[in-house]
């Protein structure tokens, strides 16, 4: 109900125009039988001038009803629209800002190319579909019943008599048809299973036994497709008889009126009997837009829910044309720290990172570094302590984790140019920050400014060295004017000069930079402070 509340709300001027429509075109379903009706009327005293008048008429009662279905398809095309771009975008909003996670994009791809798909064709057009034959039976019906009551009502109840048939043989044809998919299934293992293992076979001789096992299965699937064929060709001659005689009872019971009474026509037997059809058929099909419009309820809970969620807001955008960093006073400082990391490791910390801070932490291969810098970078909560940010005088500003940037050992290129990549797609308003970023990263050294605006970096940066890679990275900290570059193992897949290359560039940042990493100089003297992070999860500071 809550999709089609929004599309009455939303959409007031567009549902009422729809509406409207719908109503002219709903008398597309009495038109044809209309002028069958009339035209019995004519005989040879009718006048020329009658013929053209009904013509003219006709023709003018054709073009309103299907101008109304023109008319109605764009309406309804443009409600669609608009639905799905609001839904969508709230969609890809709240799953985008959910909670920094995105490991199952295929997911919400799916979602909105298929399930959305599905939403509209299976509901949201649904809707209008009933709303259609609903009108279409109301107005069928009633032209019925004034051209005559009896032979009307006759004609609809014989109408339902086809429903009776697959209620009948429902059971027998659902059991056929499990037994052939169950036998089916059956023959399908077995043969990918024997195929599979035919030198055991072979080895101890015994193909033939196996044959006759395969063979069996086969007469079955074969038998089981057999019984079903005579049961669906069953299903479908009772059907045809029980056709037949809804259709020939009421029409003779209607001929038997002609011959008894002179009010009663076969022209009025013959436009009801056109009639007719539109008012079992709407039936069929709004049971038909129920059935289609309840197959998407777990589509729509699925959306309900992800709009209804209220996304986390983004962190906060750097300052325009500056990559200098506003806040070079501030000191960040976790206290008392504890994350589970699962049953049998865990970590925990106390680090103060001071503005010149170039801090240093080490540890064995899957202790928890990573995770810390991702806790200091708020992509995850910490059980307990206290992660805060502070300013020279001592107040505590707002959340740490606004002011963070994160260097990832792979970090990830998109399929665009490098002033995007850097920028985040945010160059066009800040080239002079950019290129400053650019210069400073050292990129100027591989590419001329002009590059970096023009040239497209491939699938995942397929063009770009290990180097280049994180020079990049360097340089989406660099644009972002964050107060703490965390960097995460950002020299394990580079070579030894681009490595000390891309650790001096860090080195010479004016912000503070927390490095964790496996390769390192114990006697580096540009590290004002080392951490171990021990095999128990403790921090612990050695320098």
């Amino acid at each position: 109900m809550y999709f089609i509340k929004k599309l009455i709300l939303k959409h007031k001027f567009g549902m009422l125009c729809s509406l409207l429509l719908m109503i002219v075109y709903s008398f597309n379903g009495v038109l044809i039988s209309s002028l069958v009706y009339y035209a019995g009327k004519f005989n040879s005293k009718t006048s020329a001038r009658s013929i053209i008048i009904y013509l003219v008429l006709s023709l003018i009662a054709w073009v309103i009803i299907y101008l109304a279905q023109y008319l109605l398809s764009i309406v309804q095309s443009k409600i669609l629209r608009d639905v799905n771009i609001n839904l969508k975008g709230k969609v890809i909003n709240n799953t985008w800002f959910s909670n920094g996670k995105h490991e199952n994009s295929a997911d919400v791809i799916s979602l909105l190319m298929n399930d959305f798909k599905l939403l509209e064709t299976n509901y949201l057009a649904e809707v209008f579909e009933m709303i259609e034959n609903l009108l279409l039976l109301i107005v069928s019906l009633t032209y019925m019943l004034i051209l005559n009551r009896l032979v009307s009502f006759i004609f609809i109840a014989f109408s339902f008599l086809p429903l009776v048939t697959p209620m009948i043989f429902s059971k027998s044809l659902s059991l056929a048809a499990t037994s052939w998919t169950k036998n089916n299934d059956e023959l399908i293992a077995k043969v990918k299973d024997f195929y599979q293992g035919f030198s055991t076979f072979r080895t101890y001789g015994a193909q033939d036994r196996i044959y006759s096992l395969l063979h069996k299965k086969v007469v079955g699937v074969e038998n089981g497709q057999y019984y079903l064929s005579v049961k669906q060709s069953g299903a479908q001659f009772a059907g045809s008889v029980v056709a037949g005689i809804g259709f020939i009872v009421p029409f003779s019971i209607g001929c038997m009126l002609i011959i008894s009474t002179k009010s009663f026509t076969f022209t009025t037997l013959l436009a009801i009997f056109l009639a007719n059809d539109r008012v079992i058929s709407p039936v069929m099909n709004m049971v038909s837009s129920f059935n289609q419009m309840g197959s998407t309820k777990t589509i729509r809970e699925n959306i309900l829910k992800i709009i209804k969620n209220k996304p986390i807001l983004p962190k906060n955008k750097a300052p325009e044309n500056s990559c200098q960093s506003t806040h070079s006073s501030k000191v960040f400082e976790a206290k008392n720290m504890y994350f589970k990391i699962n049953k049998s490791k865990s970590i925990s910390f106390d680090l103060r990172v001071e503005v010149n801070d170039k801090i240093l932490i080490f540890g064995e291969s899957g202790i928890g570094k990573s995770t810390l810098l991702k806790i200091l970078n708020g992509d995850i909560s910490a059980d307990t302590g206290n992660y805060i940010e502070r300013d020279r005088s001592g107040n505590i500003l707002k959340n740490p984790s606004d002011e963070v940037a994160y260097i990832s050992q792979i970090p990830y290129i998109y399929k665009a140019s490098m002033a995007d990549n850097i920028s985040l797609f945010d160059s066009e308003k800040q080239v002079k920050k950019l290129e400053l970023s650019v210069i400073k990263a050292r990129l100027t050294a591989d590419y001329t400014l002009s590059d970096i605006f023009e040239m497209n970096l491939g699938e995942n940066g397929s063009s770009l060295s290990g180097g280049q890679r994180q020079k990049i990275e360097i340089a989406r900290a660099l644009f972002a004017n964050k107060s703490l570059i965390l960097a995460d193992e950002v020299t394990a897949n580079l070579d030894n000069e681009s490595a000390n290359e891309i650790r001096k560039l860090l080195f010479e940042l004016p912000q503070p930079v927390v490095e964790v990493a496996h390769h390192y100089n114990m006697n580096d003297t540009r590290y004002t402070k080392v951490f171990n992070l021990q095999n128990n999860g403790v921090l612990v500071q050695i320098r």
